[in-house]
């Protein structure tokens, strides 16, 4: 019991060392944060024309935009692409420098965007708990939310993996999201969302972010390209940058990951269940 109990401990300070919980400033033209969110979730409100949830991703209950939201020409996503970016470049340098963590050993002063997206969930909507392979630093801002009371209902929660490991297996710290709130977060910490009840739709946006020393590298053999471009978003994402080469003419391909994946059993199954069906 005494060891549980300890690695319960050891587990929470884990999570609470490098997440971060950002109010964005107010963008220049808006009179307070209440009317940028507004403006904005008006915004993103437009981009939501899907009628269903994914069927490939963890938002359950609720609809999704697709990849790319910050290289819209929009006037909200942009000022909130600014905004973000800085809070980001301040949270990399609060890290500590560790040469040896897989994790602090990417630590750069600048970095790169590879996927950005909004998601809308319903009443009962939620995410189940995942990482996010494609990504270094990870995120959740929060546009436009209903009165989640005080319950936990809506909540960001950090820790509890989808495996049922067993008793210890559950959340070690939670968020409650408020309008303007942007938290930042390592991509290998697993997260997911409370399911809550309510009338108004809980809108947030999401994006990756992956080391610049990464993004150089491959603009270095790609000069051309944009390294979004070329980092799948994801397992979906993989899947249409297959697609895509396959009907241009290719046939084999590597794929790896990005960033070293908290595991690289999960990552072979992901692979497996996910890339294996596209063979023929």
């Amino acid at each position: 019991m005494a060891h549980t109990c300890a690695y319960a401990r050891r587990r929470v300070r884990w999570i609470e060392v490098w997440y971060s919980v950002v109010v964005v400033p107010v963008p220049a033209g808006f009179a307070d944060a209440r009317s940028f969110n507004s403006a904005l979730a008006v915004e993103l409100g437009r981009l939501h024309t899907r009628r269903a949830a994914p069927i490939d991703q963890t938002l359950q209950g609720g609809t999704q935009t697709a990849a790319g939201l910050f290289d819209r020409d929009v006037r909200e996503i942009g000022l909130l692409r600014d905004a973000v970016q800085e809070a980001v470049a301040d949270y990399i340098k609060s890290l500590p420098t560790d040469a040896q963590h897989p994790f602090l050993s990417r630590r750069d002063s600048e970095f790169h965007f590879s996927g950005s997206w909004s998601c809308r969930l319903a009443s009962g909507g939620f995410h189940t708990n995942h990482i996010h392979e494609e990504g270094w630093i990870s995120s959740a801002y929060y546009a436009a939310l209903p009165d989640l009371g005080a319950g936990g209902e809506g909540a960001l929660n950090f820790g509890q993996s989808s495996l049922a490991l067993g008793a210890e297996d559950r959340p070690g710290r939670t968020v409650q999201p408020q309008v303007g709130k942007l938290v930042l977060f390592p991509s290998y910490y697993w997260h997911g969302t409370t399911p809550f009840r309510a009338e108004q739709s809980r809108l947030a946006v999401a994006f990756d972010g992956i080391p610049d020393a990464l993004a150089a590298s491959i603009r270095r053999r790609r000069p051309d390209a944009d390294p979004a471009a070329l980092i799948a978003d994801g397992w979906a994402g993989a899947r249409d940058m297959i697609s895509a080469l396959t009907d241009a003419g290719l046939s084999k391909f590597v794929v790896r990951p990005a960033v070293p994946p908290e595991s690289l059993e999960d990552f072979i199954a992901g692979f497996a269940s996910e890339l294996m069906p596209l063979q023929t």
